[in-house]
C-alpha cells in the first residue's frame, strides 16, 4: 500500500481514494451467512447488518472519509465467498490503515479465514503533467514493464509490471505481475485519471 500511496503522491491531486478488496471461501458449516458476517465484525459495535436466505453484509463507518464492510455469499450447501472491502473516498493517514488492516486480519484469522487482497489507489493528474510521466515514474520506483499485459483503446491506456519487492503477484499471459497502472483521459473536460493496483486493478478505470 504504501509504494503505491507513495508512486501517486507525485502523480496525483491531493484528493486520493482508496479501495481495498479482499475475496475468499468458506465453509459455513451450520453456520448461517447472517451469523458468520457478525462474527467477522464483532469488533465494530456500531457495525450495521443486511441478510436474505443465502447472504449477509456487515457494513461499519470507520471514519468521515472510510467504510469496511463483509459480505458472506452462500453458492452451495457448505460453501460460500466472502468479500472484504476497505473504500475511502479520501485517503485517511497510513497509520490509520495499519491498525484497520491488523484488525480485519486478527478477525479474519480468529474465523479461520483467508482472503486475497486487491488495493487500488486513484486520482486526477496534477494538470501540469503529461500522462507519458506516469510511466517514468512507475519505472523510477522499480516497476518493469510486462508487454503482454497492455490494453489501450481512444481514451485508456492500461500496462502490467513486476516490482521485485512487492509481495502479492498474479499471473498475466504466463507473466508474473504486481502492478497495474491506468491512466483515462475524461472525454467531458479532457482531464487524465490515474489508477493504481496491486497486484491488479479491480475497480474501473
Amino acid at each position: 500500500m504504501i509504494w503505491l500511496v507513495d508512486v501517486m503522491e507525485q502523480l496525483g491531486e491531493s484528493d486520493m481514494a482508496f479501495i481495498a478488496l479482499g475475496y475468499g471461501q468458506v465453509k459455513l458449516g451450520d453456520a448461517s451467512p447472517e451469523s458468520m458476517a457478525r462474527s467477522l465484525m464483532a469488533v465494530y459495535n456500531e457495525a450495521e447488518y443486511t441478510s436474505t436466505n443465502d447472504a449477509a453484509t456487515g457494513l461499519v463507518k470507520l471514519s468521515d472519509h472510510t467504510a469496511l464492510s463483509a459480505t458472506i455469499q452462500k453458492y452451495s450447501e457448505p460453501e460460500a465467498l466472502i468479500a472484504v472491502k476497505l473504500i475511502s473516498k479520501q485517503m485517511d493517514n497510513l497509520s490509520d490503515y495499519q491498525h484497520w488492516f491488523a484488525l480485519i486480519e486478527e478477525q479474519l484469522s480468529e474465523s479461520g479465514l483467508k482472503v486475497d487482497w486487491r488495493l487500488n489507489v486513484q486520482s486526477m493528474l496534477q494538470e501540469t503533467l503529461e500522462s507519458e510521466i506516469v510511466w517514468e515514474v512507475l519505472e523510477d520506483h522499480e516497476a518493469t514493464n510486462i508487454p503482454d499485459g497492455e490494453y489501450h483503446d481512444v481514451n485508456t491506456i492500461s500496462r502490467t509490471f513486476y516490482v521485485p519487492y512487492l509481495v502479492s503477484e498474479a499471473k498475466v499471459r504466463d507473466h508474473l505481475v504486481n502492478v497495474q497502472a491506468a491512466v483515462h483521459q475524461s472525454t467531458v473536460d479532457g482531464d487524465y485519471r490515474v489508477t493504481l493496483g496491486a497486484p491488479l486493478i479491480t475497480v474501473e478505470y
